[in-house]
């Protein structure tokens, strides 16, 4: 994938190897998209014992980091019972595992748990099947049924990944001007930069 270019006028943030973090909110988690998955695919929540499974997927997908041993652990293994229940195995047709997603929450300090879209990986061999969007919705569905609102973490060279968002009703989440940058960079790479709204609807914090 080409470089990300930013508009002259802004100066780009630092990045790291899948580019600058980013991340997104949605405000409500009502009207929510109706993705469906294709015929014969579907997703089950993860069991005990398929912790590695879900590693050889995550390791299967990433372009940009090294999946470690015992990964799954380290970002479910403190709630094991809801990580059972809330993280999510993409199945084929013959019930093979080919994705994941999480839905997963962060604990907020003074206030009610906030829902994370967390770690959604697909296997290359089954990309352009509509599998994200409808793993996507139907995680967000788990979410309504325990949270007000979602965010999720990503970095900016995952156009493909943002552009879903975006659909799905994510927006921006902007700190600092080094987000405000990220993001321009993001429209301008996404050949979009009529979509300027995505920038002004950001959710400053």
């Amino acid at each position: 994938m080409p470089e990300i270019q930013f508009p002259a006028a802004l100066k780009a943030p630092e990045e790291g190897p899948a580019g600058y973090p980013v991340v997104m909110i949605r405000k409500t988690l009502d009207q929510l998209p109706d993705w469906r998955f294709p015929a014969g695919y579907g997703m089950r929540p993860m069991e005990p014992g398929d912790e590695r499974l879900w590693e050889d997927i995550q390791r299967d997908a990433e372009p940009y980091f090294e999946t470690q041993p015992g990964l799954f652990l380290e970002q479910f293994g403190s709630d094991p019972e809801s990580a059972w229940q809330r993280v999510f195995l993409i199945t084929d047709p013959r019930g093979c595992a080919v994705g994941t997603m999480g839905a997963w929450y962060d604990r907020v300090e003074g206030g009610p748990d906030i829902g994370r879209i967390h770690w959604v990986a697909t296997r290359p061999a089954f990309r352009g099947l509509g599998l994200a969007k409808a793993s996507l919705a139907a995680a967000l569905r788990v979410l309504a049924r325990h949270h007000d609102q979602a965010v999720l973490g990503t970095q900016t060279k995952r156009i493909a990944a943002i552009s879903i968002y975006l659909e799905a009703g994510f927006r921006p989440l902007i700190k600092r001007e080094a987000d405000r940058a990220a993001w321009a960079g993001i429209v301008y790479q996404m050949g979009k930069p009529q979509h300027t709204d995505w920038i002004n609807e950001a959710v400053l914090a």
